[in-house]
């Protein structure tokens, strides 16, 4: 099945949690605070920042002054990395069904459905974290 501009609800989390790290590179935060500047779960939030931190990107602190720092400079890390880290490797699989039906004609899209698959992911490759960070521009709550 294609994964043309497919953003899970993770991967949004992950995306603008990174962004709010790399705004404040030099504090540990909160999962509640985080969850609170986006609108979301604390619990769901914090099993996005656990899969963050098995890839090396974030660290977290336990305790009352706890919460997660990032790890990576945000000029270095693109969102591809970030949204791969959660959903694995983007690829493109052109056909919308289990099991491709079209054998004579080809595809009723053509060649949208790759072309769309590419240009997300060459989007992703090439945007910086510090430019999500730069245009959320989110410094506390």
């Amino acid at each position: 099945m294609s994964r043309a501009i497919r953003i899970p609800e993770a991967v949004s989390l992950a995306l603008h949690s990174m962004a709010i790290l790399a705004n404040r590179s030099d504090e540990i935060i909160s999962t509640r605070e985080i969850a609170e500047l986006l609108g979301g779960s604390s619990a769901h939030l914090a099993k996005v920042l656990k899969i963050l931190e098995n890839d090396g990107l974030v660290r977290s602190q336990r305790g009352p002054a706890g919460g997660f720092q990032i790890l990576r400079d945000a000029d270095s890390l693109s969102l591809l990395e970030i949204y791969e880290t959660l959903e694995g490797p983007l690829t493109s699989e052109g056909c919308l069904l289990t099991t491709q039906l079209c054998v004579n004609q080809g595809c009723i899209f053509g060649d949208l459905l790759d072309s769309l698959d590419t240009q997300f992911r060459e989007h992703l490759a090439k945007t910086r974290l510090s430019r999500l960070a730069e245009t959320m521009g989110v410094r506390s709550a």
